[in-house]
């Protein structure tokens, strides 16, 4: 504590001389109402009695859970602070569809610059919302750039991120631009340790996350014209940085196109957010992008037609009948002709819509009020924020059923088999409804604290595939709804496919491998070995004859009979939100900034 406050005093002597600022951080503070309000409220004291900061920066998971209440409380406490604060939200604070309305509502905007005293601050909250994991978008680097056009070369950068820098799928793109001006300092949230570090000529600060009995002071620094001070109090850890001392600078080398493995029939370049999977059909592209743009395209990529839906898609539209069903996160449900991309009808309704669209054959008793003038059995399905799933009629957009048995934001696409509805909720259920009338016939977890929210569904008919969020794999039976099986012997991600024989899942491992489980009795019948680490990945694995097709973050690989990887696509740093099969050697995929390609494995 003396350290801080001769530092202190230092500063406040000198504050009023020109190029000095200071400024606190607090990393993963993970708020939940409760006894963490007077833990938050302890800290804004805390904080207040530093006397006046430049900024008061809260960044990564900011809330345990990214509700309503809790981003309201944090509000409530943090409009305490006598000092502006910003906040970079990550983690579970973007994970719920309401919560992170509610975020945007209370506080604005997930990125921030701050101009003060010959420096800027500039901060940008990399973690897609309700998909978990980090990247740029198109959107974020444009704003970048042009903050950073407007910033003479002279005044320093500093800039923050809520995670580690590097594990953003492509910081490279930010770093450089970045680059090109007078950075001075990246600060990085969510980190093990305290600790300082260079890359490429950078210096870079890492801060640890926010802990109420080992780590419960911010960490403060101060820059003035000639060093940058970091310091937490309590630990008595500080790091000083001499801007005399020069570093080489480097750019972040951003890789070279790979496509020699493969012949690219098709290449669609978005160029805008996307959550939803390409559709393929009738010999056509279908794209659908958030800021609500549904396009066609012929199988070469020539664009046909488009529609504004005016909302924000995140769920992949559904093609039945000659018919494109799409949705909107604001509620709103639109039929458009698949041939001419012509609207159909629209309803809307108070629920945000956060699943891909499913169809059905209906085989209930409803009768609608409505007749219609075909004899189309086909319904859409859909989840929705407040834990409901939904049935409506195709042709005409009249509502067959609704459940609300589960809790908070449905997030798994909803999987129909005969006349079972299988789907996973916020509260870490998987459920199965009647697609007749939309009742509860089951729901199962093992235990209070597992979570299938996140995972993948699979059925072979008899039994139900699931992965909990602790990577253990579960086969459940799915007319009685109880236990057939349970794999743990590796760590696997939630996201899988069935082996082409159809007598395996093949999962993606923690441990830098490819798994295939027997679906008869959770055995690990093969397994692939890796020379790259896999990550969390929303595409699952192809298998045909001896080849095994997958992505990684921003790349797609292949290996034949366990052989080691090999590259054959790679155009940007952006993950990949899709990989399928179109026949026998075609193959499509997209990642998060609209890229689509379609193409065939070259044959040696």
């Amino acid at each position: 504590m003396k350290k801080l406050i001769l530092i202190l005093i230092l500063f406040t002597g000198i504050s009023a001389t020109a190029q000095r600022s200071s400024f606190a951080v607090i990393s993963n503070l993970k708020f939940s109402n409760g006894d963490k309000k007077e833990i938050l409220d302890s800290l804004v004291r805390n904080i207040n009695s530093y006397g006046e900061l430049s900024f008061v920066l809260f960044s990564g998971s900011i809330t345990s859970y990214g509700t309503r209440t809790e981003f309201e409380s944090i509000k409530n406490s943090l409009d305490s602070l006598k000092s502006q604060y910003l906040l970079l939200p990550s983690g579970q604070d973007t994970r719920d569809a309401e919560g992170w309305n509610s975020f945007m509502e209370f506080f604005g905007e997930d990125k921030f610059v701050f101009n003060g005293n010959g420096f800027a601050f500039i901060g940008i909250n990399p973690s897609l919302p309700y998909r978990g994991i980090n990247f740029y978008t198109n959107e974020n680097v444009l704003w970048l750039k042009e903050i950073l056009d407007e910033i003479n070369t002279d005044k320093e950068i500093y800039f923050f991120i809520p995670v580690e820098f590097e594990k953003v799928s492509n910081w490279q793109k930010v770093f450089n631009h970045l680059q090109k001006k007078n950075l001075k300092l990246i600060v990085n949230g969510s980190t093990e340790k305290f600790v300082q570090r260079n890359l490429n000529g950078i210096n870079v600060v890492d801060i640890p996350a926010f802990n109420e009995t080992t780590n419960n002071e911010p960490y403060i620094s101060f820059i003035s014209k000639d060093s940058i001070t970091v310091t937490n109090s309590k630990q008595k850890n500080i790091i000083v940085i001499d801007k005399s001392i020069l570093i080489d600078k480097q750019s972040a080398d951003i890789g070279k196109p790979v496509q020699e493995k493969i012949d690219l029939l098709c290449n669609i370049q978005g160029a805008r957010l996307t959550y939803t999977s390409p559709l393929y059909w009738n010999g056509h592209i279908y794209t659908s992008s958030y800021n609500g743009i549904v396009a066609c395209y012929d199988s070469t990529g020539s664009f046909m037609w488009d529609y504004n839906t005016f909302g924000n898609i995140i769920g992949t539209p559904v093609i039945r009948d000659r018919v494109i069903a799409v949705s909107t996160l604001q509620g709103d449900l639109i039929t458009l002709s698949a041939i001419t991309g012509e609207q159909i009808q629209t309803i809307g309704f108070e629920e945000m819509i956060t699943t891909d669209l499913g169809v059905i054959e209906y085989q209930g008793n409803r009768i609608l009020m409505i007749p219609k003038l075909t004899q189309s059995k086909s319904a859409i399905i859909f989840g929705t924020s407040s834990g409901k799933i939904f049935c409506y009629d195709l042709e005409t957009l009249q509502e067959y059923w609704v459940n609300s048995n589960s809790t908070g934001m449905i997030r798994s696409n909803p999987v129909s088999i005969e006349n079972n509805i299988l789907f996973t909720g916020n509260d870490g259920y998987l459920y199965c409804i009647d697609s007749r009338n939309g009742l509860l016939t089951w729901r199962w977890k093992e235990k209070s604290e597992t979570d299938f929210s996140n995972s993948g569904i699979a059925t072979d008919g008899k039994k139900v595939f699931v992965v909990s969020n602790d990577g253990t794999c579960y086969a459940i039976d799915l007319m009685l709804g109880k236990l057939t099986w349970k794999s743990d012997k590796a760590a696997v991600y939630e996201k899988f496919t069935f082996a082409e024989n159809q007598k395996n899942l093949i999962l993606k491992g923690k441990d830098s491998k490819i798994y295939l489980v027997n679906i008869d009795n959770g055995k690990i019948a093969r397994e692939i070995k890796l020379d790259l680490p896999l990550s969390y990945s929303e595409t699952g694995v192809i298998q045909m004859d001896k080849n095994i097709l997958f992505t990684d973050k921003d790349r797609i690989f292949k290996t034949s009979n366990g052989s080691k990887p090999e590259m054959i696509f790679f155009e940007d740093y952006v993950p990949y939100n899709f990989l399928g099969k179109i026949d026998e050697n075609k193959f499509i995929a997209s990642n998060y900034n609209g890229l689509v390609i379609i193409f065939s494995l070259r044959q040696n």
